[in-house]
């Protein structure tokens, strides 16, 4: 079919990966989020997530993907 794209997406526990047919691994990043805690907001994802944030309220890291789950 012309036009068409095949991508499979991998939810792991690590990591979070992104891959389409013909182009390998296009996409890899930590499943990790940076959430503050007042107010309640994501601040960051993935490698970024790892960056220390100086200014705002206090944050903490999490992974929201644990034993497989969502």
């Amino acid at each position: 079919m012309p036009g068409s794209f095949d991508a499979a997406v991998d939810l792991g526990t690590g990591y979070v990966r992104v891959a389409a047919r013909g182009r390998g691994g296009i996409y890899e990043e930590p499943s990790v989020v940076r959430v503050s805690r007042q107010p309640l907001a994501l601040r960051a994802v993935g490698a970024q997530a790892f960056a220390p944030i100086d200014a705002g309220p206090p944050t903490f890291l999490s992974r929201p993907l644990s034993q497989g789950v969502v």
